[in-house]
Order: structure tokens, then sequence, then C-alpha cells
């Protein structure tokens, strides 16, 4: 029969592994009470009078737990993958609108959503707003509906003005990319909309009161639209 040492000690390192599994990196902001919880967990089975293969092999039991209950997590967290369809000529912000009535019914293309973008780059959708790990491809289409594949891009892969650390490896600041609009204003309250930057990092390059005259209006047009299809409803 188990004694009480084996038996918490047991308990303990499999409560503890599930939580660590779960929070990943977060576990650190728990003060690491779920790693010391493991590590007094592994203590209690080496003070059972167990035999040793036995203490062994619970002293590892925690690296399948963590492991398997991490991958659990990601794919319990994986959103819809979305697809962007953007016009070939098409250069500067693009807004897509989650969860409108008056919007664009969705889409699905081998079990992923797509997104057709008009000419304008604002895009009324009925979807709802993804939740979870995203997984986003981005694409030009030309005229005749073949699509080239645009690399998604990140502007702190860049050397901006008042980046403290440099990087020595910066990409080509004139390939073009899909850029996540950071800090982008919604035109009507909403938090379901995502903005990107389709262009080069020479988009970003571009004197502050020009730039701030393209946002201005963009907002301004994507404003428009949005209380227009918003007053079509019936």
């Amino acid at each position: 029969m188990r004694d009480g040492k084996y038996k918490t000690g047991l308990f303990m390192i499999i409560f503890c592994s599930i939580v660590i599994g779960l929070l990943n990196i977060g576990v650190l902001y728990c003060f690491g009470i779920p790693i010391v919880g493991l590590l007094v967990g592994i203590i209690f089975i080496w003070a059972a009078k167990e035999k040793l293969k036995t203490k062994i092999l619970v002293t590892f039991l925690p690296i399948p737990i963590i492991v398997g209950t991490f991958l659990l997590m990601i794919q319990l967290n994986k959103a819809e993958p979305e697809t962007f369809l953007i016009p070939q000529d098409f250069r500067g912000k693009i807004t897509i609108f989650y969860e409108e009535s008056c919007g664009e019914k969705p889409i699905y293309e081998s079990g992923r959503r797509i997104y057709k973008f008009p000419e304008n780059g604002i895009l009324i959708t009925n979807f709802k707003r993804t939740k979870g790990i995203i997984d986003q491809e981005f694409y030009f289409v030309d005229e005749n509906g073949m699509r080239t594949r645009i690399p998604k891009k990140d502007v702190r892969d860049f050397n901006f003005k008042d980046r403290l650390s440099k990087t020595e490896t910066e990409p080509s600041r004139d390939e073009i990319g899909a850029f996540f609009s950071w800090g982008d204003a919604p035109p009507i309250f909403t938090g379901k909309y995502n903005s990107f930057v389709i262009s080069s990092y020479r988009y970003f390059e571009k004197p502050e009161k020009e730039s701030w005259q393209i946002m201005k209006d963009f907002s301004e047009k994507r404003k428009t639209l949005l209380e227009k299809c918003r007053q079509s409803l019936p």
C-alpha cells in the first residue's frame, strides 16, 4: 500500500506540472510557486518508501505532462486561419472590420477564412474577430486571380529613429511586406477590427506631417464607409 508521502508527492507533481504547462512563461508571474510545488512533490517522492525505479520514473513524469499540456493548449487556442487577398497594385493601409451585420458574408477556402479586399483597402465583414494564436497569410491578387505571397514584416526588425539598440541584420527597406499597424485608432468606437500596412518600410519613413494627413484621410474614409454600411440595414 502506498504511503502518504508518495500519494502527496504524486498529486503535487501531476497538479503542478499541469499548471506549469498551462501557464508556460506566465508561471514566472506566479513567483514560481508551481515550480516550487513541483520540487516539493519530488522531495516527497524520494522521502517515501518506494523502489528506486519508481522514484526515478515519477521524478521524470513532469516532462511529458508539461509538454503534453503545453501542446494541447496551443491546439485549443489556435484561431481560425486567415487569408488576406489584396489588389496587386495596392500600397498603403488596409482595415478589416469584424462582426458587422451589414458586412460581407463569410467565405472559406480549404479551412481558411478568405478576406477579399476592395481597391480602397477597407473590408467590412460578418466574420467574428479571431481570438488565440493567429495564422495569417497575405497575398497580392492580379486581374487573372493569380496570387503572390506577401511576406509578413515587423517594424521592430528595422533601425527606426528612436530605437535604443540597433540591429545589424536589418532587412531590406524596399521589400514589400505586410506590417501590423500599431496604435491605429478606430474611426468609430469598436474594438472589432484589425489594420495592416501593405508597403515597404519606406512607408514609415515619410515626414510626420505627411503621415498624419494620410492617416487622417484614411480614417475619414473608413468612418464614412462603416457608417454607410450600418445605415443600409433595415
